[in-house]
This record gives C-alpha cells, structure tokens and sequence, in this order.
C-alpha cells in the first residue's frame, strides 16, 4: 500500500514518522490531537486549512509543524506544553494575530517559531 506524503508506514500507526502533504488542495479544519504518537515531521503547508487550531498534545517526538499558508483566520493561538524535541512551527501566510504560550504567557509576534 502506497500514499504519496507517507513514508515509513506501518498498519500499526506508530511508525510514521513524516506526514508531508503540503500543495494537496485539502480543505476544512485539522485535529492534530489524532496525530500519530512516532511523527516527527507533519507538513500540510500550501492547502486550504481553516482554524481554529488547537495544540492541548502534540506528539512527543514531533520535530517539525509547518501549517503555512492556509486560511487560518484567528486571534490568538494558544500553545500548550509542546514537545522537547519540537524545533520549528510555521504559521506564515495565514491571519493569526498573535501566538501565546499557555506555560510561560509569552507572546510570540513571528508567525515561524525556532525552538
């Protein structure tokens, strides 16, 4: 079984390990609660995503989220306790007014993240 954007798949959902599905014409909203927990890199960046977002858990591993450019259209994203391993999160190309951490109520006013 082959998914163009999946690689290092297994029936089982614990060893995916990329999910790139950028430039894929998906529309409508995107629950990253139901992430797989191995996930490292998910890229659904150039699509048609709406918000709102949420972050209450993102996978332990996860290294990389790019949602750029979609049609994510909020206030405020709040982000919870995120991994260690997180390194960037890319929010550019959509209207988020301003990015919070829940833990440290910290605004963050670039819409990519470096860790």
């Amino acid at each position: 079984m082959s998914f163009s954007g999946l690689k290092d798949v297994s029936y089982g959902g614990s060893a995916v390990k990329e999910i790139r599905w950028n430039n894929k014409g998906m529309r409508g909203r995107l629950n990253l609660q139901f992430l797989p927990p191995g996930i490292e890199h998910f890229d659904v960046s150039d699509n048609s995503i709406e918000g709102p977002i949420d972050f209450p858990h993102l996978p332990p591993q996860l290294i990389s989220l790019d949602m750029s450019n979609n049609n994510i259209k909020q206030e405020v994203v709040e982000l919870g306790e995120l991994p260690q391993t997180l390194e960037l999160m890319d929010f550019t190309g959509n209207e988020i007014k301003r990015i919070v951490s829940k833990s440290t109520k910290e605004t963050i006013d670039d819409p990519r993240i470096w860790f």
